[in-house]
């Protein structure tokens, strides 16, 4: 999972990039927000300015399909 905020530069050291291990069915996935906000090294992310969350398949067996639903923040 990688997220980026709207001061991003786009490099690895300059966002959050968080791994989670998705199985078959479906998966409860929690991420802290404090950890999304240590993602980039050099400064926190701007929390109020986030621009962009990607997921992606790593070397995915045989063609994947990922579905999202119910994506929210909570404190």
């Amino acid at each position: 999972m990688l997220i980026w905020d709207s001061e991003s530069n786009q490099s690895l050291e300059d966002r959050y990039n968080g791994k989670v291990i998705i199985k078959p069915g479906l998966n409860h996935i929690r991420v802290l927000l404090d950890e999304i906000m240590r993602g980039p090294q050099a400064r926190p992310m701007d929390m109020t300015s986030i621009i962009e969350l990607d997921f992606e398949l790593i070397q995915p067996v045989k063609p994947t399909y990922l579905y999202l639903d119910d994506i929210r923040l909570e404190k």
